[in-house]
C-alpha cells in the first residue's frame, strides 16, 4: 500500500506554518519595539536614585486661542427652511434658527448625521455650535444660526434639523417648518406648528 499525499494538504499545511511563523515574528517585533520605547533613567552620581533627563519630560501644552472648543447640539431648532435660488444652477440652500441656552455660543454649524443618500430620502442634519469657554449667566435663550448648501441635483426630498431637545422636518424641498418655544413653570415647551 501506498501513501499518497495530496498537494494541496501539502500546500495548505505549508501555507498554516508559514502564517504561524510571520505571526509569532510579528508579535515578537512588537515586543521588541516596546522595550526599546521605554526610557531607562541615567544612574545618579554617587549611587543616589536615577534621574530621567529632562529633556525626556513632556509637559501639557496651555491653551491656546487655536485650541478648539467643544462642539455640542444647539438647545432648540425654531425654524428649519429650504430656498431655491432662482439662478442657474439652481442651488437648495437649507437656513436654520435656533435659541442657545445662553450667550457666549459661536461657529453654529449644520453637520449631515449619515453618509450616503437615506431610505427616506430626508437629509438629516445636526445643530451643534462651539460651546462658551467660560460658564454665562442664565438670561434666557439666545438665537443662533446656520445655513448648509445642498449640491446641485441633490436626492433628497425633504430635511430634518436635529438639536439637543427638539427636531424639526421639512417634508418638500422648497419650504419651511417652525417650532414655537414657550417657558411655563421654568420648563419649556415646544409646539411645533
Amino acid at each position: 500500500m501506498t501513501d499518497t499525499v495530496d498537494p494541496e494538504d501539502s500546500m495548505a499545511n505549508k501555507f498554516r506554518r508559514l502564517c504561524a511563523i510571520a505571526l509569532l515574528g510579528a508579535f515578537q517585533i512588537g515586543l521588541a519595539g516596546l522595550a526599546l520605547a521605554q526610557i531607562s533613567p541615567a544612574p545618579a552620581p554617587g549611587g543616589g536614585p536615577a534621574a530621567y533627563p529632562a529633556d525626556a519630560l513632556v509637559e501639557a501644552a496651555p491653551p491656546t486661542e487655536t485650541t478648539p472648543g467643544t462642539q455640542l447640539p444647539v438647545l432648540y431648532v425654531t425654524s428649519v427652511e429650504v430656498v431655491r435660488t432662482s439662478a442657474e444652477p439652481k442651488l437648495d440652500i437649507v437656513r436654520v434658527t435656533g435659541l442657545a441656552s445662553s450667550q457666549g455660543w459661536s461657529e453654529p454649524q449644520l453637520v449631515p448625521t449619515f453618509a450616503g443618500k437615506p431610505l427616506d430620502d430626508i437629509l438629516d442634519l445636526q445643530f451643534i455650535a462651539t460651546e462658551p469657554d467660560q460658564s454665562q449667566n442664565a438670561d434666557g435663550f439666545v438665537p443662533i444660526g446656520a445655513i448648509f448648501p445642498l449640491e446641485p441635483g441633490d436626492p433628497f426630498k425633504g430635511v430634518r434639523v436635529r438639536a439637543s431637545e427638539n427636531a424639526i422636518e421639512v417634508a418638500q424641498i422648497p419650504g419651511l417648518n417652525q417650532a414655537q418655544i414657550a417657558v411655563n413653570d421654568s420648563r419649556p415647551l415646544v409646539d411645533s406648528s
